[in-house]
């Protein structure tokens, strides 16, 4: 999923910082990193992982988003027209 994921910020410039990866090469995003890829402010990103809308590794006082877990948020937000 994470091939998928364009790293550009909300004006459509491209990102400064990647995901960080994990041991196994998942990839693991800052809740700063997911409102740009959102195009939502960061304390959105943060409420909406406070309401388990979205799914965070809790590593102390920081959150990490795994891209399967953007995706699974995504898809649950899916309108049917």
């Amino acid at each position: 999923m994470h091939e998928q994921i364009k790293y550009m910020d909300r004006r459509g410039a491209a990102a400064a910082s990647r995901p960080q990866e994990t041991p196994s090469g998942a990839a693991l995003f800052t809740p700063k990193q997911v409102a740009d890829y959102l195009g939502v402010s960061s304390a959105k990103v943060y409420q909406l992982i406070r309401k388990g809308e979205l799914e965070a590794v809790n590593l102390g006082r920081l959150y990490r988003v795994t891209p399967s877990a953007i995706e699974r948020m995504l898809n649950q937000l899916k309108v049917s027209v």
